[in-house]
């Protein structure tokens, strides 16, 4: 691919975890949680695709999975008023736990699951081809609407007034606690879809398969000072950043591969670094 259609494949996973997690942040809840979601999500893909051999149905159970955690965590979270903040960052400490013992006792491994995967098994390769452009429409097409529901729609409007001024949306009557429970399983759902895509890429599961990516939307979303169109500029930059490491791969005498592979979070520093302090506010 050229860099063009490379940034555009690359970017679209990336843009619909930022969306997701942008969605949260309006509610007045940071989703730290997402880099713990796409995780979980893509290892429960991966299990119910082997046991199940069908590839529509496992994206099915491993999204309401991940969506229904999300929901009674917002519950519990509502319900006890516990810091939203650490419950969020406890769903990734519990998503590397938990997948790594289910890995194990189904696969007998905690490191790369990938043996019961053959190019013409369910991982096929129309399948994994599905995981390059036409998933990246996808995630261009699902980001695009929530973009457009949040800033055009009621439900977008109170979900942005949820986090700025909940108490008026509680004199109008409006439960505020139920729409920042909707924004943590749509921030939810936009991290799994990125996990199976992440997972359909490489027809296996690899342990913190997410490479941090759920850090790296965080990130987009506070450059991009919380609105739609700075978060997407941020995307592209950091996509932009991890065509380059790929292509600097040919020089690996002269970078070291850890620097290569950092080369996308280097960039978000550098852009947090850069950012004037009037915007950084």
């Amino acid at each position: 691919m050229n860099a063009l259609q490379y940034i555009f494949v690359s970017a679209a996973p990336l843009m619909l975890i930022s969306i997701g997690v942008l969605v949260s942040e309006y509610a007045g809840v940071t989703a730290v949680f997402a880099d713990g979601i796409i995780n979980l999500t893509a290892f429960l893909f991966f299990a119910f695709a082997v046991f199940t051999e069908n590839l529509v149905l496992s994206a099915a159970l491993s999204l309401a999975s991940a969506v229904l955690i999300m929901h009674a965590l917002s519950l519990f979270v509502h319900k006890t008023h516990s810091n939203p903040f650490l419950a969020g960052l406890s769903v990734n400490l519990f998503a590397a736990g938990f997948s790594s013992l289910l890995s194990y006792m189904w696969f007998g491994t905690r490191g790369i699951a990938a043996e019961y995967v053959t190019g013409t098994g369910v991982f096929s390769d129309v399948s994994v081809s599905f995981s390059r452009l036409p998933a990246a429409v996808f995630a261009w097409i699902v980001s695009a609407a929530l973009a457009f529901i949040l800033y055009k729609t009621v439900w977008g409007m109170r979900i942005r007034i949820t986090g700025e001024s909940p108490e008026v949306l509680a004199s109008r009557g409006i439960g505020v606690n139920a729409y920042k429970s909707s924004a943590w399983r749509i921030s939810a759902l936009c991290a799994g879809v990125s996990g199976i895509i992440y997972c359909l890429k490489l027809s296996a599961f690899v342990p913190n398969i997410s490479a941090g990516k759920g850090w790296l939307a965080l990130a987009a979303v506070f450059l991009g000072r919380k609105t739609v169109r700075g978060t997407f500029l941020a995307v592209i930059v950091f996509a932009a950043a991890e065509y380059a490491a790929n292509r600097l791969q040919v020089f690996s005498k002269t970078f070291p591969p850890s620097v290569l592979i950092s080369l996308p979070y280097i960039a978000a520093i550098l852009l947090f670094a850069l950012l004037p302090a009037g915007k950084k506010k």
